[in-house]
């Protein structure tokens, strides 16, 4: 049975505790409200929402509804998103932070501020644990919640329950004493049922200043017969609750009151009454209060006398067990002259919170700690990895009853300055992607303690120095650092390179000279041997121009200022005519456009369409209403030479499963310029997941970028390798016809040397060659690993990269531990793939994935394979055609025979 103890002895340690200074590590948020002021009646001082939320909207009550308490004149409603939370950091100031007990208070005021007349129902979270369910009306709601914060940010949520738009319209966090409410664990947490001031005659609800902890007293009036105390004298002691003195100066004697229960959708350990007494009256020699307390009818204490002027707070040690219609009792005791009295009294429901698995504390604080190193403006609210529904984006965790950050992937996320050292407290990280952003100074040492660090991305920044020996000698992880080009300039390595820099600057400028010169003498003869001349005259529109046997299209040159003049054949009538192209930008290659073109041609950079290391792509127009994708090198992109590198490439491959190219600008703006292609990337096709539920389709599109793949090996010369194989490089138009685009990384190989050493890796991380990735040699065997790794993905429907078991699996190693092909195939399928075509493709993207390149197939080898495959697929259509018109049915299970027909005589038909 529960036992009251008395807390009396309290008052030995009250001198012990520390005082709490005025509004000492309180934090006060108005929700909604556009600036901080102080409320007249407490003093306290709010502060706006802006820095604990980014998302929301903010209103107004209606007039009519209006409340005198300001914080109840504003809030913030979430109509997008199904958790919105409060990040409140309680790290810093005057706070107790991590460890400290606090006291939590949410109010909603709904005040017909949507004018729809009608208050939502929605749940309220503090982190991963449901506080309670708010329903609203006109009233003032409150809840009110004492614990322990585990972590050095307490998250506030709202969650859409779909029964009306989430609101809140205060928070507010008190610091209170260690020694206070000892029901309230790191575990446990105690959730207000009430808390009450009996006999009030002055004030509704008593709070700060009056009370130091600003907990709320609300006025309760005891039963009209029974007569009502009060005191003003001056209190003599205190239990160490610190009561307010103008709550216990007032009493009540009434003998029974009910518990204030309120339904929880998660099981409650039961509750806890804190019962405040103090005598108010001089008791005479004849007179004595002595008090029996009952629970439920069942006795606690016997003979309990109230001290003139102390206080005493009496409370049940073990939570009463969850009773609907509680009631507790004070009745006289035996040989009592006067009534029972109570001054005041609380009411907790305890809620045990570890029912929920909350990410491991020191995990969450690194996070917090980044995100605000970084000002991350992603949605990034509340618990990271709440029950992996909510996890936030770009980030996994392991799947356990303490789960742990293992990846987090801030690609492109705008960071600036150094690397910082919150993510040495990521212990467990696996995967750390910091690539495309612009960090700067030493890659720090810390990242080589991270023992579970098996892949770092820090592409494209703005590193330097070297990098640490300890990271350089994990072998178990793959390490990226592709475009820093200040990492590994040592100030003695910039020495030792000067005077061979200027032999190299020499021998260029000699060697350009000569090639200049030479390149000069051959036009000059090509143009004595057809007998052409500079002459002005005019081209027309449409015509196509083939000047020194390079073709140009008039229709792309206007508003230009200057001449050009030459000899021309023009494909309109074959005929030899005289001309010249205006443009003061003009190329001979006739590739270039001005900034005036790209600018208009994307209506000043309007509408974004893409983005990636390179930059970002717009959509364009060109003048005769053809839409174009206009691909723009970002500033310090560091991509120049991949943009030369790429225009130079595209200019001298021309097939339909490659991406048309338009032109570049080599001006102010560096651009790109290609056909549109209205279908996306075949990423975005693999992720969406209505989409993509047909075998056929994917199968065409492997085809596609087989044959684009195949034609750059081996019907180009020199031959061309694009290194850099990826769905995202992998384009899609209307009918899902697919092209090969993004040839940044491409190179040109001369036949007689199809492989190349490099001094620094290139690629995207999950696509390269293993080979290349331990050698540095690349070769046409590395575009076939990559173009496994894509057909793999075409067919199981799973990222490069991904968790399972709480490990970070490449997709090659998932799809090796598969012993069926069932396990394997994409369950959006379903049965729309003939199982031998599939299993074909299965096999040959493992030959793709080998290690040794020399083993991988070769580009002309997939084709056939895969056009086999499509000869199947093709087959089995027909013969589906044919069997539903003979009375064959598709099942589950393969078809069911509508006739005498054996499925021999069908095209081999293997069950799937």
């Amino acid at each position: 049975m529960a036992t009251l103890v008395s807390l009396c002895t309290l008052i030995l340690f009250t001198y012990l505790l520390p005082l709490v200074q005025s509004q000492q590590g309180f934090i006060s948020i108005d929700c909604g409200c556009n600036e901080s002021y102080e409320d007249g009646t407490t003093t306290i001082e709010y502060k706006t929402d802006d820095q604990y939320i980014s998302t929301g909207e903010t209103h107004h009550v209606s007039p009519e509804y209006n409340p005198d308490w300001r914080a109840l004149q504003t809030l913030r409603s979430f109509p997008t998103g199904v958790r919105n939370c409060y990040d409140i950091d309680i790290s810093s100031g005057s706070g107790k932070g991590k460890g400290g007990k606090y006291l939590i208070s949410a109010d909603f005021y709904y005040g017909n501020y949507d004018g729809l007349n009608s208050a939502p129902e929605f749940d309220l979270y503090v982190g991963v644990n449901l506080w309670g369910v708010v329903e609203t009306s006109d009233n003032h709601t409150v809840f009110d919640l004492i614990m322990v914060a585990r972590m050095e940010t307490v998250s506030v949520c709202v969650v859409n329950t779909e029964k009306g738009t989430p609101y809140i319209s205060a928070i507010e966090l008190r610091p209170l004493s260690d020694a206070l409410y000892p029901a309230a664990t790191v575990n446990t947490s105690l959730t207000l049922q009430g808390r009450s001031n009996f006999a009030s005659a002055t004030e509704d609800v008593i709070r700060y200043p009056k009370d130091k902890y600003d907990r709320r007293w609300w006025q309760v009036r005891g039963k009209a017969s029974l007569p009502q105390l009060d005191t003003r004298s001056t209190i003599k002691g205190n239990s160490g609750y610190d009561v307010p003195s103008v709550v216990m100066d007032t009493a009540d004697s009434g003998d029974m009151y009910n518990l204030w229960t309120n339904v929880f959708k998660n099981p409650i350990l039961g509750y806890h009454v804190y019962l405040h007494f103090m005598e108010i009256q001089i008791l005479n020699a004849s007179q004595s209060r002595l008090i029996d307390i009952y629970f439920n009818n069942k006795i606690f204490m016997t003979g309990f006398q109230p001290k003139y002027l102390q206080v005493d707070t009496l409370f049940n040690a073990d939570p009463l067990s969850d009773i609907p219609n509680a009631f507790y009792n004070l009745s006289a005791s035996i040989g009592s002259t006067l009534p029972p009295l109570l001054n005041a009294a609380e009411v907790y429901a305890a809620v045990n919170w570890v029912i929920n698995a909350t990410t491991f504390g020191q995990d969450v604080d690194a996070i917090q700690q980044i995100k605000r190193a970084y000002g991350i403006k992603r949605n990034w609210m509340g618990d990271p990895c709440l029950l992996n529904a909510y996890s936030w984006e770009g980030l996994a965790c392991s799947n356990d009853n303490l789960p742990r950050i293992i990846s987090l992937n801030l690609s492109s996320s705008g960071l600036n300055g150094n690397i910082s050292a919150s993510f040495a407290d990521l212990k467990l990280i696996q995967t750390l992607d910091l690539s495309g952003n612009n960090l700067v100074g030493n890659i720090p040492d810390f990242l080589a303690q991270l023992s579970s660090l098996t892949l770092l991305n820090l592409d494209n920044n703005s590193l330097s120095g070297s990098i640490p020996l300890p990271l350089r000698q994990r072998q178990s992880l793959i390490l990226s650092v592709i475009g820093n080009p200040e990492l590994c300039k040592s100030e003695s390595f910039q020495k030792r390179s000067k005077h061979i820099w200027i032999i190299v600057v020499v021998a260029v400028v000699i060697a350009t000279t000569l090639l200049f010169l030479v390149t000069w003498k051959l036009l000059c003869l090509r143009r004595k041997q057809k007998g052409l001349t500079e002459v002005s005259g005019p081209i027309h529109q449409g015509e196509h121009v083939n000047c020194f046997g390079v073709d140009f299209s008039t229709s792309l040159r206007k508003n230009t200022d200057s001449a050009f003049k030459f000899n021309y054949t023009t494909s309109v009538d074959g005929s030899t005519r005289k001309g010249e192209i205006r443009d003061g930008s003009f190329r001979l290659d006739n590739w270039g456009f001005t900034d005036v073109d790209v600018v208009t041609m994307t209506n000043n950079f309007e509408k974004e369409i893409g983005k990636g290391g390179f930059g970002t792509v717009y959509l364009g127009e060109k003048s005769d209403g053809t839409q174009v994708a206009v691909k723009r090198l970002k500033e310090m992109s560091g991509g120049s030479r991949m943009f030369l590198n790429e225009a130079k490439l595209l200019m001298k491959v021309r097939h339909k499963n490659i991406v048309p190219f338009i032109g570049y600008c080599n001006g102010v703006h560096k651009c790109l310029i290609y056909m549109y292609m209205s279908g996306g990337n075949l990423r975005n096709y693999l992720s969406d997941s209505n989409g993509a539920k047909d075998w056929l389709p994917r199968l065409k599109i492997s085809l596609s970028v087989a044959k684009g793949l195949e034609y750059m090996h081996n019907g180009c010369e020199p031959v061309i390798v694009h290194r850099d194989i990826k769905p995202e490089n992998i384009l899609l138009n209307e009918k899902l016809e697919a092209k090969l685009a993004d040839f940044g990384l491409g190179k040109m190989f001369p036949e007689e040397n199809v492989t190349q050493a490099e001094s620094s890796i290139k690629g995207t991380l999950g696509y390269l060659d293993p080979e290349y990735f331990e050698c540095s040699i690349y070769r046409e065997g590395s575009d076939v690993y990559s173009f496994g790794v894509v057909l793999l993905q075409l067919i199981t429907g799973k990222p490069v990269h991904f968790v399972e078991a709480s490990k970070v699996m490449h997709i090659t190693e998932w799809v090796d531990k598969k012993s069926e092909m069932s396990d394997i195939i994409d369950p959006r399928l379903e049965l729309s793939y003939h199982k031998m075509s599939l299993e074909k493709a299965i096999g040959l993207a493992k030959k793709c994935t080998l290690i040794k390149s020399s083993s991988r197939p070769t580009m002309a080898h997939v084709l056939s394979e895969l056009t086999v495959c499509w000869e199947i697929e093709k087959a089995e259509a027909c013969i589906r055609a044919q069997d539903s018109a003979a009375g064959f049915t598709s099942s589950s299970t393969g078809y069911s025979l509508g006739s005498t027909q054996s499925d021999d005589d069908r095209f081999m038909r293997g069950s799937s």
